[in-house]
């Protein structure tokens, strides 16, 4: 937690305002509530993901709480990169990380059907007998969000399947309008964008 608060620090020091958004930036990104637009419901987690990887268009997010079994574990964003683990009580620590970066090395995958619009989707399995161990890669505009599972038993596949469905992506564009917006203009996702368009 420690190192998120550091580059939060790093990182929102360069906007061209002062606010805090959502609190301290601590917690999972989840996604903001369009039927909302409320300051204090744009989380500093998800502000945070966001700026860890400024040439992604897409920021991933959770939209509710986890599936039963599963917990947040930690967020750790730094430049260029941003990992967001949680738990699985029979499995321990790190059964699944969720992990935006720039781009993503998808050799050995398999191109499948994707369930994210915008992006395409890439598949590796490696067991699925006694457990499920993976990775699930979504490549999009200026990143890439990579899903690795590691999970044991023979139902793993369906709480694979459970945990996907609680994470979705937001926009960077429309997460960029939200914190102009909620913040007068004060704060800008990306300043250095903002101050080109200018």
């Amino acid at each position: 937690m420690v190192s998120v608060f550091v580059v939060s620090v790093t990182i929102l020091s360069a906007c061209s305002g002062s606010i805090q958004i959502g609190g301290p930036p601590t917690g999972a990104p989840t996604c903001p509530t369009p039927t909302d637009p409320s300051p204090e419901r744009l989380p500093g987690p998800l502000v945070l993901t966001a700026q860890s990887v400024p040439s992604a268009a897409l920021v991933p997010c959770l939209r509710g709480t986890l599936p039963t079994g599963w917990t947040f574990q930690n967020l750790d964003a730094q430049r260029g990169k941003a990992r967001i683990s949680i738990d699985f009580h029979q499995d321990g620590t790190h059964a699944a990380t969720i992990t935006l970066t720039q781009e993503c090395d998808v050799r050995g995958s398999r191109q499948t059907d994707t369930d994210q619009p915008g992006t395409q989707r890439y598949d590796r399995v490696y067991e699925v007998q006694s457990g499920y161990r993976g990775e699930r890669y979504y490549v999009f505009r200026g990143g890439c969000i990579e899903y690795h599972f590691n999970l044991h038993g023979s139902r793993s596949a369906e709480q694979v399947a459970a945990v996907s469905l609680f994470f979705g992506f937001v926009d960077r564009d429309l997460l960029r309008r939200y914190v102009h917006d909620y913040s007068d203009g004060r704060v800008e996702l990306d300043p250095t964008a903002a101050e080109g368009a200018r």
